[in-house]
């Protein structure tokens, strides 16, 4: 199967499912039952199948392949043996942490589940004749509900390593510190050998490539470098759906203080999530991470959806 007809079958999904909301919000208040019924079943039918097409469509993939290509004046189609694994070791860390993050409902631990790491296999499985190329296949079988950890792991590794200045707080929340801090060191290590890298890999949406300069790796380990140690604390308040079609993110209106956030949700929510319909409310308990950057002297608040409760609104 391949990555154009993924990705066609992830957007076609994507509008059927919203196809499915509408057509759920239009039942709930609808005069002729009977039709937005039907309506609403074939929607969801539609949807069932198109989950199902699109979860044989991955599990056909099975093992994804990373390239890093090594960049430098020392190295002709091989690397010392030293060198390889100062690189390897964090490069394993930054992938699998990612991939963490996505999977584990509190995205927080430090020390990765043994079970989890198997199932990833991050594999070396060569090196390229004639350039310093390390190829690396994992696996990104989806489990029954779609999802591929590794898979969403390194999307969002590279809308991190894509990113300017401006937009690279908003995707350290997706990777997790673990993550950056193994990709602190990577590129630390880097800079020590003065080696460049292309970072690529063909997704099923398309074909992601990072071209790791010299001065890209300066700028990323800036970035990181001024990146504080982030205070996490929880929050509980009533608030108004504002908006659920972003995937894994939902936005919240809150009266108490006249302001909208997006909170990320774990795909353990997605049943909680599927129930919910625009002006909904609830009371909503979310954990907000406050990231500082000491240099700038600004700091980013993410939030991630903990759980929702009903609000007795007959009082």
């Amino acid at each position: 199967m391949t990555s154009s007809t993924i990705a066609e079958l992830e957007l076609e999904l994507s509008t059927v499912r919203a196809m499915s909301k509408r057509d759920e919000e239009n039942l709930s208040s609808s005069e002729n039952t009977l039709v937005d019924k039907i309506f609403l079943s074939s929607s969801k039918k539609r949807q069932a199948d198109l989950e199902k097409h699109l979860y044989h469509a991955k599990s056909e993939r099975a093992h994804e392949l990373i390239s890093l290509r090594l960049i430098g004046n020392q190295l002709t189609g091989s690397i010392r043996l030293k060198s390889l694994i100062n690189i390897i070791e964090p490069l394993n860390s930054f992938l699998e942490q990612s991939a963490w993050r996505f999977w584990d409902r509190d995205g927080k631990a430090e020390k990765l589940d043994k079970k989890f790491s198997n199932l990833l296999d991050l594999r070396l499985a060569g090196i390229e004749s004639g350039s310093t190329e390390l190829l690396i296949i994992g696996n990104t079988s989806p489990d029954l509900t779609g999802d591929s950890a590794l898979e969403e792991g390194l999307k969002n590794i590279f809308g991190l390593l894509g990113s300017n200045n401006e937009s690279f707080e908003n995707h350290i929340h997706s990777v997790g510190m673990p993550a950056c801090r193994a990709l602190s060191t990577l590129l630390e290590r880097m800079e020590k050998q003065n080696v460049a890298a292309e970072f690529g890999w063909n997704g099923p949406d398309k074909n992601h490539v990072w071209e790791g300069r010299v001065q890209e790796i300066t700028r990323i380990r800036a970035l990181l470098e001024d990146l504080g140690e982030p205070k996490i604390e929880t929050e509980k308040f009533n608030g108004i759906v504002q908006v659920l079609s972003i995937r894994n993110k939902i936005e919240i209106y809150r009266p108490d203080n006249e302001t909208k956030i997006v909170a990320n949700y774990h795909r353990s929510f997605s049943s909680e999530i599927n129930e919910l319909h625009l002006g909904d409310q609830r009371e909503f308990v979310v954990e907000k991470t406050v990231y500082p950057f000491r240099v700038a002297k600004t700091k980013k608040d993410a939030f991630t959806l903990k759980s929702i409760n009903f609000i007795d609104l007959s009082s």
